[in-house]
């Protein structure tokens, strides 16, 4: 299996109903910036009306959009992997 092959996987794979509760996790408890919140290393924002939400740290970005499309932004499937354990963690730290 090709390296390319690990990320189409590990992106088909992705949970939007957890990347959505940590969007949630993190505005609620997180610390404010401006119009960003950021809890345990991930930051998390909106657009103005809603539909599009973002979470990244500093190598890794998600775009969710309306109808539960989205976008990952990364130079390697080892930051995909390192990021995607953080939310993980973030949405079971936090029940």
């Amino acid at each position: 299996m090709q390296t390319s092959d690990i990320i189409v996987i590990m992106e088909e794979h992705f949970d939007i109903n957890q990347a959505l509760r940590v969007f949630d996790k993190i505005v609620t408890n997180g610390d404010k910036h401006e119009d960003k919140y950021t809890y345990q290393g991930i930051t998390a924002w909106s657009d103005t009306d809603g539909y599009t939400v973002q979470l990244s740290d500093d190598e890794v970005s998600v775009s969710i959009y309306f109808h539960n499309r989205y976008e990952f932004n990364y130079d390697n499937s080892r930051l995909l992997e390192t990021f995607l354990n953080k939310l993980k963690a973030i949405d079971d730290s936090i029940k």
